[in-house]
């Protein structure tokens, strides 16, 4: 089989990419080929459904049917395992190929596993055969949430809206440790256990060991808990390993440029492409829904003749319970310095500083200011001695300091 456009990646990324090149071109080939027996589904919506804000049926947001009604050709369960980019062929699971024009690689991420003994027991909420299980489940009286980061945060507080007793712990200094500072950090512990979430620091998870009555967790400090669920959450891996030996480079995920150019006719999109983040200065990923859906827009663009650089502050949100928590721009870059700025209405905004402009924030807590300073990192504003001095003032607005 032979396509004008194919996309390695079934999500957000690759479904927008398809959308926006059948837009711009009418008549071109476009195959999806999805690894997930799935159609189209947000991540960003299952903790909603497993905590019963929302229904299942919600979580689909692009059906096979309703892509192939645009002349987009969708394949559930198509498993890549080889891409030649000088001959222009991928090699899927079955043992079928398909060449392409241009190629997209939107292969996404893969929960890291838990590496110890008893990693068989462990579970994840990353996908949506994540959500089915949790929600078959017979009922969870105590579940352990190890790990630190936004899932185990919206993992913890799935289970606990559920009725379990979740015990949180993590390695870290608290949760979102290396981006968030001590009074942050802080907030989100005493959100959880305002609502009966213990949390526990500076404690490693060694092995998860299955009893008659249930799981047993084992700690590095020699310490055991039973529980009746262990969830895990150490973060992501980039899916690239079926490009080894592709002629594509690859770090940590797939190296694109501004543009999202891979190679020759070939882009990367979402939260497999490590892209050229000019505030930053340097190559990232930003594994986040808002990146994922607009670096498709631009990969799509660029893949039907545009030249257009991935330009976007990005964002993501979520909920601790009441408490919200909101991160902006690249919070994992090397910066000079950040900014604690308390807020009036009890929360704390962080501003990161590469040089004499804002690259990155995070807010826990209602961030009013966030329009202000998605402008000054947008702008690229060049903060004045007065303005690096009123980032730290909660009475100054910073609104007005925005020029």
């Amino acid at each position: 089989m032979r396509v004008d456009h194919l996309i390695i990646g079934g999500g957000i990324a690759g479904a927008t990419a398809a959308e926006t090149i059948r837009q711009r071109d009418p008549r071109a080939t476009i195959r999806i080929i999805g690894a997930e027996r799935h159609p189209v589904y947000s991540r960003v919506l299952l903790p909603h459904v497993a905590d019963g804000r929302a229904k299942l049926e919600r979580v689909v947001i692009r059906t096979a049917a309703a892509l192939e009604a645009k002349g987009i050709a969708y394949d559930a369960g198509a498993v890549a395992t080889a891409v030649d980019a000088r001959t222009r062929a991928v090699t899927l699971a079955d043992g079928t190929t398909c060449t392409y024009g241009k190629l997209l690689i939107a292969s996404g991420s893969d929960a890291r596993r838990f590496a110890g003994p008893g990693a068989e027991h462990c579970s994840y909420f990353r996908t949506l055969d994540d959500l089915h299980s949790l929600m078959t489940t017979a009922r969870v009286g105590a579940a352990l949430v190890y790990g630190g980061g936004f899932n185990a945060i919206d993992l913890a507080v799935s289970l606990a809206r559920r009725g379990a007793r979740v015990a949180c712990v993590m390695r870290s200094d608290g949760f979102l440790a290396r981006s968030l500072d001590a009074g942050s950090r802080e907030a989100i512990r005493q959100a959880c256990e305002s609502h009966g979430v213990t949390v526990t620091s500076h404690r490693e998870l060694r092995a998860v060991e299955r009893k008659i009555s249930g799981l047993e967790a084992h700690y590095s400090d020699g310490g055991r808990a039973p529980f009746d669920l262990v969830g895990v959450s150490l973060g992501v891996v980039p899916n690239v390993g079926f490009l080894a030996g592709s002629g594509i480079a690859i770090a940590s995920g797939v190296v694109v440029d501004e543009k999202l150019r891979a190679a020759e006719d070939v882009y990367a999109a979402g939260d497999v492409a490590e892209y050229l983040d000019a505030r930053a200065g340097a190559h990232r990923i930003a594994g986040n829904w808002m990146n994922a859906m607009f670096q498709g827009k631009t990969a799509g663009m660029n893949m039907t003749g545009a030249d257009a650089p991935f330009d976007l502050v990005t964002s993501y949100s979520i909920a601790c319970f009441e408490l919200p928590i909101t991160f902006m721009g690249a919070v994992d870059a090397a910066v000079d310095e950040r900014v604690v700025r308390p807020l009036a209405d009890a929360g704390t905004l962080q501003l990161f500083l590469k040089g004499e402009r804002i690259i990155a924030a995070t807010c826990v807590g209602p961030f009013s200011d966030r329009a202000a300073v998605s402008k000054f990192m947008s702008s690229g504003t060049v903060l004045s001695a007065s303005m690096r001095k009123g980032l730290s003032d909660p009475r100054t607005e910073l609104a007005n300091m925005v020029p």
